[in-house]
C-alpha cells in the first residue's frame, strides 16, 4: 500500500507543475465545458498510452527507457527515434520553464526590467542547481514540491471562494471552437507528461502489473481534478472581475507572468498576491529541476568515460542542459507556444512509437487485455496523429 501511494504521488508530481500554470491561457478561448470535455478525452488517451508503455516494460521484464525498448523490440532506428524525441521534448519543456520563470520574475519586479536579463538570471540559477550533488537536488525538489502542493490547494480555495457560481464562462464567445480546440489540444496533452518515468516505476512497484495500473490511473486522475479546479477558479475570477483581460486571454495575447500578476491583483489582498507568485514560481521551478536533472543525468552517462573529472563533467552537462534552452527562451516571442510543440513531440514518443513497438513485439499474451481491442489501438493512433497535426496546423495558421 505504501509503494502504491508513493507511486501515485510520483506520477501526480510529474504531471503537476509549470504546464498547469498555462492551462487557463489555452482554455479561455474554449469555455469551461468544451475545455473540460477535451481535457477528459486527453486524460483517457494518456492513461491508455500508459498501459501500452507499461506493457512493453513488463514484456521486457525490466524497466527500460523508450530508446532501450526501441532497440530491444525493433532495432537501432527505433532507439534513435525514441532517444531523440525524448531529448527534444525535454528541451522544449525546459525552454518554457526558463521563459515562464523569467516572465513571472518580470511581473513581480516591475515592467522596467528586460526579459532578456531575467532569463539569464533564471538560467544561471538553474545552472547552479544542476551543479549541486544529485541527492541534494532531489531533496530540495521534494521540499519545494510539498510546499507547492500546500500553496496550490490554498490558492485554489481562495479563488473558488471569490466565484459567483451563477456566472461562469461555460461556453466560448466566438464561433472558432474547432480552431481554438486545435490550439489547446497539444498543450493539454503536455500537462499530462508523466511518460518519462515508466522505467523508474517498474522497479519501484516490483513489476506488479495490477499495482502499476492503479498507480497510473489515480496518479493521472488526481492532476486532472486539480487542473479542473484551478482552471475554474482562474478563468471564472478573471471573467467576473476583469472582463477586458479575459478577452485578452481568449485572443491568446497574454503570457504566464501577466496572468499571475492579474490573479494576484484580483484577489485584493497582499498576502494572496504573494501566494500566487509563490505558487507559480514553485510550480515552474520544481518542473524545471525535474526535467533538467533528467537531461543532466543523460549527458553524465554519455560523458562518463570521456571526461574523468567529476566536477568538470558536471559543469559540461549543466551547460549542455541550460544553454540551448536559454537561447530558445530568449529568441521565441511567445513562450507558451513551446508547450504545443512539446505536445506534438510527446504524442510521437508516448503514443505512436510505443504502439509501433507493441505491434512489432507480436506478444502471445498481454498483461493488460484491454490492449487486445483493435478499435482502442486505432483510436489511440488517430489521437496521436491528430495532436501532431493540430500543432502543425496551429503553427501554419500563425
Amino acid at each position: 500500500m505504501n509503494k502504491q501511494l508513493g507511486g501515485v504521488l510520483l506520477v501526480a508530481g510529474t504531471c503537476i507543475g509549470g504546464g498547469m500554470i498555462a492551462l487557463p491561457l489555452s482554455l479561455a478561448s474554449l469555455g469551461l465545458i468544451p475545455g473540460f470535455i477535451l481535457m477528459a478525452l486527453v486524460w483517457g488517451i494518456c492513461y491508455c498510452s500508459a498501459l501500452v508503455n507499461l506493457e512493453l516494460n513488463l514484456q521486457a521484464g525490466q524497466g527500460l527507457t523508450l530508446g532501450a525498448l526501441g532497440k530491444r523490440f525493433s532495432g537501432l532506428g527505433a532507439q534513435f527515434l525514441g532517444e531523440t524525441s525524448l531529448k527534444s521534448f525535454s528541451y522544449a519543456l525546459l525552454t518554457f520553464y526558463l521563459g515562464a520563470g523569467a516572465s513571472i520574475l518580470k511581473a513581480s519586479w516591475g515592467g522596467d526590467s528586460f526579459l532578456f536579463d531575467l532569463s539569464a538570471v533564471y538560467a544561471f540559477f538553474a545552472f547552479l542547481v544542476f551543479l549541486a550533488p544529485p541527492k541534494m537536488v532531489d531533496y530540495l525538489n521534494r521540499v519545494l514540491f510539498m510546499v507547492m502542493i500546500a500553496v496550490i490547494f490554498l490558492f485554489i480555495a481562495v479563488l473558488l471562494s471569490l466565484i459567483q457560481w451563477n456566472n461562469l464562462p461555460l461556453w466560448p464567445s466566438s464561433e472558432n471552437l474547432f480552431k481554438n480546440g486545435l490550439f489547446a489540444l497539444p498543450l493539454i496533452f503536455t500537462s499530462f507528461g508523466f511518460q518519462v518515468i515508466f522505467h523508474s516505476l517498474m522497479e519501484y512497484c516490483g513489476k506488479d502489473s495490477g499495482m502499476l495500473k492503479r498507480v497510473f490511473f489515480w496518479g493521472s486522475l488526481i492532476p486532472a481534478i486539480i487542473y479542473v479546479l484551478w482552471t475554474i477558479g482562474a478563468l471564472s475570477v478573471v471573467y467576473q472581475k476583469d472582463l477586458s483581460f479575459y478577452q485578452v486571454l481568449q485572443e491568446r495575447c497574454a503570457d504566464v507572468g501577466i496572468l499571475v500578476q492579474k490573479l494576484g491583483k484580483i484577489t485584493g489582498f497582499k498576502w494572496t498576491y504573494q501566494l500566487v507568485e509563490w505558487f507559480s514560481w514553485l510550480a515552474i521551478t520544481t518542473s524545471l529541476v525535474g526535467v533538467g536533472l533528467g537531461l543532466v543525468d543523460g549527458f553524465n552517462a554519455f560523458f562518463q568515460d570521456k571526461i574523468h573529472h567529476p566536477f568538470l563533467r558536471r559543469v559540461v552537462c549543466a551547460l549542455l542542459t541550460v544553454l540551448p534552452a536559454y537561447g530558445m527562451a530568449v529568441l521565441l516571442p511567445t513562450i507558451v507556444n513551446i508547450l504545443g510543440f512539446a505536445g506534438m513531440i510527446l504524442s510521437f514518443f508516448a503514443i505512436l512509437i510505443p504502439l509501433y513497438l507493441l505491434q512489432k513485439g507480436a506478444f502471445k499474451s498481454l498483461n493488460y487485455t484491454i490492449l487486445n481491442n483493435k478499435n482502442l489501438l486505432y483510436s489511440m493512433i488517430f489521437a496521436g496523429v491528430l495532436i501532431m497535426a493540430a500543432e502543425a496546423v496551429t503553427l501554419w495558421i500563425k
